[in-house]
């Protein structure tokens, strides 16, 4: 989601975009999709998503939300990385000491 100062929207209320207030007392934000985001914002279509993303969240003075997938992402590579490493550096030494038979 995308916010947008609600003074500064396009298109239909509902629509293409939605008033949340994910502060108690703050009206002032709208929020897009990122497809409807891009179809009403045109001049926006240079930048990926993440700076996009990124840029929004900043104007709107919000803490841009984690990505939840990084950390998981670290600990998968992570743990089948040393996995494998070991694995791989098992089997040399194992060749090694069998006298690098076929």
């Amino acid at each position: 989601m995308i916010p947008v100062f609600c003074k500064q929207t396009r298109g239909q209320d509902g629509n293409d975009y939605e008033r949340l207030s994910l502060e108690e007392g703050r009206t002032d934000l709208c929020w897009y999709q990122m497809p409807k985001f891009r179809k009403n914002y045109p001049e926006y279509n240079d930048l990926s998503e993440k700076e996009l993303s990124d840029r929004m969240y900043i104007r709107a003075g919000l803490p841009h939300p984690p990505a939840p997938w990084s950390p998981v992402g670290f600990a998968v590579s992570l743990a089948f990385g040393v996995a494998l490493a070991v694995l791989v550096l098992g089997s040399a030494i194992g060749w090694a000491f069998a006298g690098f038979k076929k």
